[in-house]
């Protein structure tokens, strides 16, 4: 009985961690598709070439200057931090 308590006790830290993790991403920082504030600094000639690519093909989604909008998230954000997720997860 006490190897079962124990291995639910686990269980429910892991849970909490979950749900901290989610309430600490979603409501802290907005949530995915909260809207970022964005400058740009001046663009190169490739990286302007970029910018009307990114404007034509993915703006609509995710904002001017990939600033988020409610049909898709910043493109600066912790989500996209090496760190944030396993590789397994993608």
């Amino acid at each position: 009985m006490a190897k079962k308590f124990s291995t639910y006790a686990v269980l429910a830290v892991i849970a909490g961690g979950v749900v901290i993790g989610a309430w600490r991403m979603f409501v802290e920082e907005g949530g995915h598709s909260a809207k970022r504030d964005v400058v740009v600094p001046p663009l190169s000639g490739d990286a302007a070439l970029g910018k009307a690519a990114f404007d034509t093909n993915c703006a609509e989604c995710h904002g001017d200057n990939a600033s988020g909008t409610g049909e898709g998230p910043p493109l600066v954000h912790q989500i996209y931090n090496p760190g944030h997720h396993a590789d397994e997860a993608f």
